[in-house]
C-alpha cells in the first residue's frame, strides 16, 4: 500500500510543533490541523457524513481548516492584536501548515499562535454543542492566560 506522500512543508511544521511547550493536547491538535485531519464541516461532506459545509460562525465560505482557525472574518478579532503584522491580502494560504510556517518568522509568538489556534476550535466545538462557548472577542485573552497558567504550572515541574 503507498503511503501518502508527506510534503517539505509538513515535515518542517510537524518539527516545530513537537518541540513547542504547550500542552500535549495543543500539540496533538495543532497536528491534526496540518495534516487536514481536523472534523471540519469541508472535510465532514468529504466523507458524505454531513450534506453542506458552510461556516457556521459567518454563514459564507466552506469550513476548512484554514477557514476555521485563520481566515473566517468572524475570527479576525481573536488574530488582529498579537498577529495583525501577518498580510492578509497575501494570505489564500492552502493548508494550516502554510499558516504556521507565516507565523514562524516570529517564534516568540509561536506558543500564543498554537493555544490561540487551539482556543479558537475549542470554543467553535463548544458552540456547535450549544456548551456555553467564550464570546469571540474573549479568545485571545482566554489563550494568553491559558498559555500563562501551563507555563506556571510547567516552570515549577522543571525546578524540582
Amino acid at each position: 500500500m503507498n503511503q501518502p506522500q508527506v510534503s517539505d512543508l509538513q515535515k518542517g511544521s510537524w518539527k516545530i510543533i513537537w518541540k513547542l511547550k504547550v500542552p500535549e493536547k495543543v500539540k496533538h491538535f495543532l497536528w491534526k490541523a496540518c495534516t487536514n485531519s481536523l472534523p471540519t464541516k469541508d472535510n465532514l461532506l468529504k466523507r458524505k457524513i454531513l450534506k453542506e459545509s458552510g461556516c457556521a460562525r459567518c454563514s459564507g465560505d466552506s469550513e476548512s481548516v484554514v477557514h476555521a482557525l485563520w481566515s473566517c472574518s468572524c475570527i479576525q478579532v481573536v488574530w488582529e492584536t498579537e498577529f495583525g503584522w501577518v498580510d492578509r491580502s497575501l494570505m489564500t494560504l492552502a493548508s494550516f501548515s502554510e499558516v504556521l510556517q507565516k507565523i514562524r518568522v516570529k517564534p516568540s509568538l509561536l506558543l500564543l499562535f498554537a493555544v490561540t489556534a487551539w482556543s479558537i476550535w475549542y470554543q467553535r466545538n463548544k458552540a456547535r454543542l450549544n456548551e456555553n462557548p467564550l464570546p469571540i472577542h474573549n479568545i485571545a485573552d482566554f489563550s494568553k492566560n491559558y498559555l500563562c497558567e501551563f507555563r506556571g504550572v510547567d516552570s515549577h515541574h522543571s525546578h524540582r
